[in-house]
Order: C-alpha cells, then sequence, then structure tokens
C-alpha cells in the first residue's frame, strides 16, 4: 500500500491528521528550513491548500445560570456519549480548547465553557470575593448539572482551568459528579501550598533551589496583585500585543485565537489570582485529595511552572498516571493532537474500568500519541521497529503481506503501551478513503492498526 500526498513546491513538510466521528482527514504543510522551520504555512503566503478548524465550528451553545452569574456553553458531539468538560485557564476563554474539542467531539460529548467573567459568561458584581474558588466550584456544578444530569463528567483543565478543577476533584460535595480529571499546567493551589511549607521548614540546598526557581517563574502572579495595573496593560497594549508574544515564545499560530474579548478576559481574571491565590496558599486544606482518577500533562518546556511542583503528589492522589511532552505552556493549541489521544486513552481506560496504559520507552515525550506506520511489521525487524514506537506511546499502523502476522503486531502494540483503540479503521486498502497502488494490486498489503 502506498499513500501519496503532493504539494506545492515551496511546501517543504506535511502533517497527516485523523480524527472525528465520520473520519476528517486534514493536511496541514510547515516549513521545513529556514527561519520559519516548523511553522505552517498559511494559504495566503505560499497557495497551499490547507483546511484548517475553526473555533469552535457547528457547537451549540447554552446559557447556565450560576448564582449571580451566567455561564456561555458550548456543546459539540452526541449528548449520550460520555461527556467531557473543558475548562480554561487566563487570560484564555473557551476557544483555547476548539482543536482539542473537534479531535474529541467523533467519540465524546464536549462541553466548553466560558469561567464567569470571561468570553460570553457575565461577571460578578463586584468583581473583589467574585472569582473565589467556592464560586467557581459553584459553576462547575451548574454546568454538569445542565450537560449531564445523570453521569458524572470527564474533567480537563489547562492553567487556571487546571487550578480550580484540583478544587473541584478534591472537595466533598462533587464527589460522585467527576468521573476522572486530566491535569496540564495548573497545580491544586493546597498542594501548592503544601509543597512550599515542606521546604521552608526542612530546608536543603536543593529545596531551596527549587523555591527560588518556582519564585523566579512566578513573576507575573506577583504582578497581577498590584491593583489597577494589570487592567490598564490588558486594556491597552498588551492586549493588542498579546496574539503576536503568543506566537513568538510560545508558536501559538495566530488563526482567530485568541478572541477579541481578550483585553476584558484578562482584566476580569486578575481576580482569580486575587481572590485565591495568598488566602489558599497561607492556609492549605490538609483533606485535599482526589477521589477521581488524575492524569497530569507536564509540558517539560513550561515557562511558568515547575516539572518539581507534582513531586510527591501521590500523597495526593491514589489514582493518578503521569505524562510528560517536550512543550511549552499552551499545548491545547500547540500540541492538540497528543492531549486528545492521551484524553481519549484516559476517559475510555477509565469508562471501561481498566488501568490505562501508560508509556515510559526511551522515546516516549518524542513519539508519545504520534501516528507512526511501519511497514513489513509482521516480522523481524519490522516488528520491533513496530514494537519500539508502541513502547514510546506511538499510535501504530502495522503493514505486512501477511494479515494474521500484522494483527498480532498490533495486539503486541497495544500491550506495550500504543493507545487503546478508538474505533476500527478499515482492514483493507481497498476500503473508502485508501487504494492500493496498480503495481501491488496481484499481491494485496494487510495493515492492522494498534489504536
Amino acid at each position: 500500500m502506498r499513500v501519496a500526498v503532493v504539494t506545492p513546491q515551496s511546501c517543504l513538510g506535511i502533517s497527516l491528521e485523523y480524527y472525528g466521528p465520520l473520519g476528517d482527514l486534514v493536511l496541514e504543510s510547515y516549513h521545513d528550513r529556514g527561519p520559519h522551520r516548523g511553522r505552517p504555512i498559511d494559504d495566503v503566503s505560499n497557495k497551499c491548500q490547507i483546511r484548517r478548524m475553526t473555533l469552535l465550528t457547528g457547537a451549540r451553545e447554552r446559557r447556565v445560570r450560576s448564582g449571580e452569574v451566567e455561564l456561555c456553553v458550548a456543546e459539540l458531539g452526541d449528548p449520550d456519549r460520555p461527556t467531557v468538560v473543558l475548562v480554561h485557564g487566563y487570560p484564555d476563554s473557551k476557544e483555547v480548547w476548539s482543536e482539542v474539542a473537534a479531535r474529541l467531539a467523533g467519540r465524546f460529548h464536549v462541553v466548553a465553557y466560558d469561567v464567569r467573567g470571561h468570553g460570553g459568561s457575565t461577571a460578578p458584581r463586584p468583581l473583589r470575593g467574585g472569582f473565589t474558588l467556592e464560586k467557581l466550584t459553584d459553576d462547575f456544578l451548574a454546568v454538569a448539572d445542565a450537560v449531564s444530569p445523570d453521569r458524572p463528567v470527564h474533567l480537563v483543565g489547562h492553567d487556571w482551568g487546571s487550578v480550580q478543577s484540583w478544587e473541584f476533584t478534591t472537595v466533598k460535595r462533587t464527589e460522585g459528579r467527576i468521573a476522572s480529571f486530566t491535569s496540564m499546567s495548573g497545580p491544586s493551589l493546597d498542594h501548592f501550598g503544601h509543597w512550599i511549607n515542606s521546604r521552608v521548614k526542612r530546608p536543603t540546598p536543593r529545596r531551596v533551589g527549587q523555591l527560588l526557581g518556582q519564585g523566579a517563574r512566578s513573576w507575573y502572579v506577583y504582578l497581577l496583585h498590584t491593583p489597577v495595573l494589570p487592567e490598564l496593560a490588558w486594556r491597552g497594549p498588551l492586549g493588542r500585543r498579546w496574539p503576536r508574544m503568543l506566537e513568538r515564545a510560545e508558536r501559538v499560530p495566530v488563526d482567530g485565537y485568541p478572541t477579541s474579548s481578550l483585553p476584558s478576559d484578562a482584566a476580569h481574571g486578575a481576580w482569580l489570582y486575587r481572590d485565591n491565590v495568598r488566602p489558599r496558599l497561607r492556609r492549605p486544606r490538609p483533606d485535599a485529595r482526589a477521589h477521581a482518577p488524575v492524569q497530569l500533562v507536564t509540558p517539560l518546556e513550561d515557562r511558568f511552572l515547575s516539572e518539581r511542583l507534582d513531586d510527591g503528589l501521590e500523597l495526593w492522589v491514589p489514582q493518578l498516571t503521569r505524562r510528560t511532552l517536550p512543550a511549552g505552556h499552551w499545548i491545547p493549541r500547540t500540541r492538540p493532537d497528543q492531549l486528545a489521544t492521551w484524553i481519549t486513552d484516559f476517559v475510555t481506560s477509565v469508562e471501561h474500568g481498566r488501568p490505562p496504559v501508560t508509556a515510559n520507552g526511551e522515546h516516549a515525550e518524542r513519539f508519545g500519541g504520534r501516528l507512526v506506520l511501519v511497514t513489513g511489521a509482521g516480522s523481524g525487524i519490522g516488528r520491533a521497529t513496530a514494537l519500539a514506537f508502541a513502547g514510546a506511546g506511538a499510535r501504530v499502523v502495522a503493514v505486512d503481506r501477511n494479515a494474521g502476522a500484522a494483527v498480532r503486531t498490533a495486539e503486541s502494540c497495544r500491550r506495550v503501551g500504543a493507545p487503546r483503540p478508538g474505533r476500527r479503521p478499515p482492514t483493507s486498502p481497498t476500503n473508502k478513503g485508501w487504494r492500493s497502488s496498480p503495481r501491488r494490486s496481484a499481491a494485496s498489503t494487510a495493515w492492522w492498526t494498534s489504536w
């Protein structure tokens, strides 16, 4: 079997991605050399035919009341399927999840909502005291009751969406409403408080270094506690320059995100820090233990959070799955394919009552979640190559003339770490969407997949 992709000469790299309920194939062209290496080529500058996901295309919107505020809630996918609730961080809105939501919608009922004071949700009055973790928990429960009244939801949070989701996952009143929690780039303030206290009370050179290192990374938290200045900056030059700053510093594509509500979102969101950080760090809860399985995704190149913050997290999370990837802070925009794969695998494992398979091979950070096609995978070096990629967490397509051997390799890949299958693809290259080469038609090639 041979799959050929032809692009204009200027498009020196391609990325193929498969997702969606009916099977969408997205072609993304990118620079493979020069100063723009790794960045997408847009269809204006290079005339490449590229189809990009627009922000939450096709979503159904509703308003959900929580106390004095109204929350803007977007839904994708079949409501009869397991519900995945996506919670955004600072200074974002629900649209930060658009790429991830599109990839999950074929398997799940996907819900994303604007946190109070952000996007299409109204802000509390007065702002001071209106963004406490207790009120954010009220908002989550209002959304969960509206979109999934009879079944617990699978929670996914990024940045401050993860910070507040840790609260949801560790307080008594949400017990039974959360089936699982995937956290990225946002620690529990309670766990963070205990982490600080343990290093202050029992200092060593290494622990002091960790404290100072995280203190330096948290420079922006101090600024957000200053009165008036953050609001003026976001409604002025910072708000205008932020999209380009994200593009340069984090390689976040400028594709309609952030949305036009950014200045007010960021100004309101400053109260997330003012209402919660100092009070909770000073008096962290002693009972902040998770009552649901947790998947922790740690970007190793995060400019704002040290990976050392997660040391000893098993004391607070009885069912913890750890994953890492070489990326910066805004992974919902820069690594949506990777996140969608891990979220799908984790949610599916929880729904089916089986422990998730976590890849921990030598190259897991590089190949985890990637799609890899291996020819001659039924035996010998081809089989060994397929198993090595599976051990690194890659989604493996095993291709071989011997169908039985390809199936056995794929099954072995699942056992050693490849993501579990979401839905079975066609079992022959002659099925819709695949074409066998005329020169190989007399001896058809069998292929199978580990995912």
